[in-house]
């Protein structure tokens, strides 16, 4: 009953008549505008699939400058943008920034992004929402831009809630993203669904999608390019972090129980008893899981080629004309040739 409560509560807050907007099957809100962009100078973000804003979020130095890691890209949940990652006390043992903890164990802003998908003005509310495929197209169009960014060969990617099951979708549409994806982190994902989207499914963002038993889910969960039989398919690394209990996204109802829905077949699967929805992406005891997980298996590889933006020029160059001194040397060439020719045809005159 009560999660019936909620869902009447919420299609009266969201305008249930109310047609929905691109790609979303069910009424919503459009959120207040773009996020604000906190990135670097030099940066250009892409743009929103569904709102056409410049994409908001932080990152960056300047292009070109060396990496020690990996650069991490952060993806927020539902109802939220990229300040999830970058509020919060940094008093352990609550909610923590983990902006500032990475760059405490020595990341530089280079190396730590988050963006906003579904714009700004969703800040914990249920006035706005999305889905998953809404926002595919986003998370694949902002990481290409940071790897074209950075020139790093890979990234790590840490995810919470609906940003897990975006990534994850993400992944198996764009399955380039194997071999550009080292590690993956997924914190309180409804990768099996949950029962909170039981009789909501016509009108709570992307509970048609993540309800339990739904052919979505069916459908991410059996892909399975390398016949590898499992749910993470490599050559990621994959880590999930959970909490049975204290979790109450997930329910334990009955004949209902999704507590586990978080966990895959093939991934490091991490119990943090206690912990709240939240505190599963960003609280301390979370955060002394993931952070060593993807420090440990850092082969980063940044390009030599795209460091500067001189040096995207000169890339440039080659593509469309070659080196810069090919045509003078065509030029010194021909000459040479018709100095040699010439002669020759006044020999054979004669």
């Amino acid at each position: 009953m009560r999660r019936l409560f909620i869902g009447i509560v919420a299609a009266a807050l969201m305008g249930f008549t109310v047609p929905a907007g691109a790609d979303h099957q069910f009424a919503h809100r459009k959120p207040s505008g773009p996020a604000p962009k906190q990135f670097a100078a030099d940066f250009a973000p892409p743009l929103d699939s569904e709102w056409k804003w410049e994409i908001g979020g932080f990152g960056g130095t300047a292009r070109g400058t060396p990496l020690n890691y990996n650069p991490v890209i952060l993806v927020h949940g539902q109802a939220y943008d990229h300040a999830f990652w970058s509020a919060g006390a940094e008093v352990p043992p609550s909610i923590m920034n983990v902006r500032n903890y990475l760059k405490s164990q020595g990341y530089s802003d280079q190396e730590v992004w988050a963006f906003s998908y579904n714009g700004a003005g969703c800040m914990n509310t249920s006035g706005c929402g999305t889905n998953n495929e809404t926002n595919v197209p986003d998370f694949f169009a902002f990481m290409q831009a940071v790897m074209e960014y950075t020139g790093s060969a890979k990234v790590d990617v840490v995810a919470h809630s609906l940003g897990v099951t975006i990534v994850r979708k993400s992944i198996q549409t764009h399955p380039e993203l194997l071999g550009q994806i080292e590690d993956l982190v997924l914190a309180a994902g409804a990768n099996h669904g949950t029962s909170s989207c039981r009789g909501n499914e016509t009108f709570w963002f992307g509970c048609d999608e993540i309800v339990p038993g739904s052919q979505w889910l069916a459908d991410l969960n059996s892909w399975d390019p390398a016949g590898e039989g499992d749910e993470t398919p490599g050559p990621i690394r994959y880590m999930t972090i959970y909490d049975p209990v204290a979790d109450n996204f997930f329910v334990n109802a009955g004949i209902y129980d999704d507590t586990k829905s978080p966990r895959l077949t093939g991934a490091n699967n991490n119990e943090l008893p206690g912990a709240l929805h939240l505190p599963l992406a960003r609280g301390q005891a979370a955060l002394r899981l993931w952070v060593p997980f993807i420090k440990s298996n850092n082969n980063v590889v940044q390009s030599s080629t795209a460091t500067s933006e001189e040096g995207r020029a000169s890339i440039g160059s080659l593509a469309v004309g070659g080196p810069p001194f090919l045509p003078t040397l065509g030029l010194v060439l021909v000459a040479i040739a018709i100095a040699i020719l010439v002669p020759n045809r006044r020999v054979i005159r004669q």
